[in-house]
This record gives structure tokens, C-alpha cells and sequence, in this order.
């Protein structure tokens, strides 16, 4: 995905990523073989990347292309020394991670460390507060979902499948959702919990879905 001027097809264009994500969720919800869960492994980080995406670029075409809304508004930011992509960032820094962060010199690179956690709630609105569509950033994100707190800790296990990243996975399954002996962290996102109509995956992708119409709207 990249920014866009036209935050409908920036929504529609992620609404058709994570599609194709939640169809195969749908296609190896509960299955257990090795292939699902692989699967679930592919699935599960590319709905993690998916969001951190779509939020940067959500912010840098808010931040300087003056996009039009779902609702037909037009976005605009508030310093108007925010002109690119470069100036976007620099100013999202000390916004996003507190004044004492480290912003690069001006004609310096930008490295990834440098700039905020784009898999936060709290990054997109902390920005939104210079944003002329801060309602409906608020709005969005207010949706109830376990996603922004639960995705990251499972992506870190599939990405590095360490005793550390594992155990936390258990203890997280444990302490929010009840499940105990849970044996791989594919029991926790791609079983059907009690008292739930879909896998952890399917409902996350269909909760970023919900959030990404509103925050656009």
C-alpha cells in the first residue's frame, strides 16, 4: 500500500489485502496439520505488517497529500512545515515517542528505529491531535478489540520461534483468554475460543477492517 490522495481507495485498496488474508483464515480455521499452520505463521505476520502499513501511510497522507475523506472532506495538517514525507516524520517523533526522543538532523536519513511504533493505537492518536480529522481517528479507534495489545506479542513468536517469545504467548493465552496447556500459539489464534463465533486471526482482520473505514470515513 502506499499514501493516497483519495482515502477511499487507500481504505478500499486495504480492505482487499486483508480480504485475501481473512479468506484464508476462513479456508484453515481450526485445523491443526503442519501446512496450516504455516499457514497460520504467513497469516498471522502479514496482518501485523498489514496494519503497520496501512497506519504509516495513513498518517503521511493525512500529514502532507491533503486527501479527500470518505465523507468528501479534505485532510489537512496543522504546522504548515509539514510539507513531505521527511517533514511528516521528523515532526511525528517527538509527537509520537515524547520530546526527550532523538529526531535525525535535518539531510540525515531517517532509520526505521527512529520513527514511532506504527503498530500502536496510541501513535495514530497522539498525531491525530494536529490532524484535521481527529474525530474520526478517535472515532476508529475506539472500536474494542484485543488486536493492538495481543498481534504483536504473536508475530514476535512466529518471526523469532523462541523459548522467551513462546512462554510469553502461553502466558498472554493464560491471563486474557482463559486457554491453558496451550501447546503452540496456533491453538490461541486459529481455534475457535468458547464464547467466540471466529479464530483470534479472522476476527482481528475483520476488526481492522471496521477501524480502517472509520479512521478514513
Amino acid at each position: 500500500m502506499r499514501r493516497s490522495r483519495d482515502l477511499t481507495k487507500f481504505r478500499d485498496a486495504f480492505w482487499r489485502r486483508t480480504d485475501r488474508l481473512s479468506n484464508f483464515a476462513s479456508s484453515i480455521a481450526g485445523e491443526t496439520d503442519p501446512m496450516a499452520r504455516r499457514a497460520t505463521s504467513f497469516i498471522t505476520i502479514e496482518a501485523y505488517n498489514a496494519w503497520v502499513n496501512f497506519e504509516r501511510e495513513f498518517y503521511l497522507s493525512c500529514a502532507y497529500l491533503r486527501p479527500r475523506q470518505i465523507g468528501g472532506g479534505r485532510v489537512r495538517h496543522m504546522s504548515r512545515s509539514v510539507t513531505d514525507e521527511q517533514s511528516a516524520i521528523r515532526h511525528a517523533i517527538p509527537v509520537a515517542k515524547g520530546r526527550r526522543a532523538t529526531v535525525p538532523r535535518r539531510g540525515r536519513p531517517i532509520r526505521p528505529a527512529d520513527e514511532p511504533d506504527w503498530s500502536r493505537r496510541e501513535v495514530l492518536l497522539s498525531l491525530a491531535s494536529n490532524l484535521s480529522n481527529e474525530t474520526e481517528i478517535q472515532n476508529g479507534l475506539s472500536l474494542q478489540t484485543t488486536f493492538f495489545r495481543d498481534l504483536p506479542t504473536i508475530r514476535i513468536f512466529y518471526a523469532h520461534r523462541t523459548k522467551s517469545t513462546a512462554d510469553k504467548v502461553r502466558s498472554l493465552a493464560l491471563r486474557q483468554y482463559g486457554v491453558v496447556d496451550l501447546n503452540s500459539p496456533d491453538g490461541l489464534v486459529n481455534a475457535v475460543l468458547p464464547n467466540r463465533p471466529n479464530t483470534l486471526l479472522e476476527e482481528w482482520l475483520a476488526d481492522m477492517q471496521v477501524i480502517a473505514d472509520g479512521i478514513c470515513a
